[in-house]
């Protein structure tokens, strides 16, 4: 059993479903979302999740870049702590959708 929190476009969910394992994916932000379910949406072995993993369930703003969709963030205090590091020069979140949260402990109980 693996749990591929942040699984993006499903990379590593293919990766550990090619050896065999059962995947259980989360991924809030929705565009991933929809690739993960689009790759993965029918296989038996895999569950999806459009859900951010958090330390307490509940809601939270998944902070958005809609010029770089792979940039995404729950924290508040990344954008400002990232704009001055080499390589995210330029970098926006210009965007925010609200997500469900769960946690590990959950998922865990729960598979």
């Amino acid at each position: 059993l693996v749990f591929d929190i942040g699984a993006h476009v499903g990379d590593r969910t293919g990766s550990f479903l090619r050896l065999g394992a059962q995947v259980v994916a989360l991924e809030p932000q929705p565009m991933a979302f929809r690739a993960v379910q689009r790759l993965y949406g029918r296989c038996p072995r895999a569950t999806l999740y459009a859900v951010a993993a958090g330390a307490r369930a509940g809601e939270v703003d998944l902070l958005l870049n809609s010029a770089n969709p792979t940039v995404a963030t729950i924290a508040p205090t990344f954008p400002a702590a990232a704009s001055g590091a080499p390589g995210w020069e330029g970098q926006v979140w210009d965007d925010r959708v609200r997500v469900p949260v769960t946690t590990l402990d959950a998922l865990i109980a729960a598979h």
